[in-house]
């Protein structure tokens, strides 16, 4: 079932400076999957423009995400996996509640100031496969902000949005580290669920572990987007340019798996994935006729390899803010046939140093993803495209 409305208001004339135009639209849609469940999904939201050059728009939205086949159904298989150990001598000072860690090692009845796991430095073999009995992953959203037309500069606009998403029973696909770490980072050891998804033997070495799909996260964002949108034709018809500028502040991200405590992930220069505090992107357009001229700065914010780090636990905390310059030329040798050059990190520009060095146990993803540019360097591409 869907159903969808748009009441559209305007005022007359004489009222325009009171108000000039509110939209209201709204959906909702049922869905009934026969493994993950039924669930409703809608979306409310308006458009106010109170005078010609303001409009203040809002939105609020429930969706689902449902499991996927491999999440679902992956045939159990045997992997081997390192681990921190959280109990280990060099670990159990870390984390998100390291008193807590601390004392759930002890009542394990391993002393972790002197205890060193094999784990560490030597895999431990397990088994691994998906979960037929997961449920649909819930977000809510919602979104308010302005836009600026002011009328005395034209074709030019300003936008300001806040956002904020909530994502609950979020599907995690758990590995040894985020098992132990659940396990020993919960306030409700030894009865976590986590606990019995690995095995230690009587030296307190693990010697085995189930690891796989589950509905054991949630995520929480809060951001501000900005924009800019300006174009203008240049005097003694030298062409046209347009500018757009794009900023996203992150205000907060915060993820949790399983009955671990919390990670403040804003900032982190994660194994996984890199999450910046600000990244924006500055573009310039200029065309004249059959000639055109792409131009574009990225910048993403210095971050910390991890928030938890602390001057006695790691002798460089951050990585440098950084910028890439891209750029593309274009020129139309007929109405059916452009050619263009595109070349990437103009200026050659490296990772900030040691940003490869991020990742823990060899697992450098969430630097290799974000300056992958920086890594492969400059890059050139020639390309032509033809219209039949």
């Amino acid at each position: 079932m869907y159903l969808e409305t748009q009441i559209p208001v305007f005022a007359p004339a004489q009222d325009i400076l009171l108000l000039h135009s509110l939209e209201l639209n709204g959906a909702i849609r049922r869905v009934d999957n026969s493994i993950a469940g039924s669930a409703d999904t809608w979306t409310a939201g308006l458009i106010w423009q109170p005078v010609r050059d303001v409009q203040l728009r809002a939105n609020k939205t429930r969706s689902i995400r449902a499991p996927a086949v491999t999440e679902l159904f992956l045939p159990s298989s045997t992997g081997f996996e390192f681990a921190n150990d959280p109990c280990d001598v060099n670990f159990y000072q870390q984390g998100t509640a390291p008193a807590t860690r601390k004392a759930n090692c002890k009542a394990a009845g391993i002393d972790p100031t002197t205890f060193v796991s094999n784990v560490v430095n030597a895999t431990a073999q397990g088994t691994t496969s998906g979960n037929a009995n997961l449920q649909s992953e819930t977000a809510d959203s919602k979104t308010f902000g302005v836009v600026l037309r002011p009328r005395w500069i034209p074709r030019a606009s300003v936008s300001v949005d806040y956002i904020e998403i909530n994502v609950t029973n979020a599907i995690e696909q758990l590995t040894l580290q985020d098992l132990m770490d659940a396990c020993y980072d919960s306030t409700n050891y030894p009865n976590d669920p986590a606990c019995s998804s690995f095995k230690r033997n009587a030296q307190h070495q693990v010697t085995t572990f189930h690891d796989g799909y589950v509905n054991a996260g949630y995520l929480q964002f809060q951001g501000i987007q900005a924009g800019i949108d300006y174009s203008f034709p240049l005097p003694r018809d030298l062409g046209n340019l347009d500018w757009r500028l794009a900023y996203l502040d992150t205000r907060k991200l915060t993820t949790k798996i399983a009955s671990a405590s919390p990670n403040e992930q804003d900032g982190e220069l994660g194994t996984l994935i890199a999450t910046p505090k600000g990244k924006g992107t500055i573009a310039m357009n200029y065309n004249k006729g059959p000639f055109s001229w792409f131009w574009q700065a990225q910048y993403y914010s210095g971050m910390n390899f991890n928030n938890q780090n602390t001057p006695t636990s790691q002798d460089i905390l951050r990585v440098n803010p950084w910028w890439l310059i891209n750029s593309t030329i274009s020129y139309d040798v007929a109405r059916s046939f452009t050619v263009r050059l595109i070349v990437d990190n103009v200026f050659d520009k490296e990772p900030p140093y040691p940003a490869l060095a991020a990742g823990t146990g060899g697992n450098f993803a969430g630097a290799t993803s974000l300056y992958f540019p920086g890594i492969i360097g400059r890059t050139y591409v020639l390309g032509a495209d033809v219209k039949f």
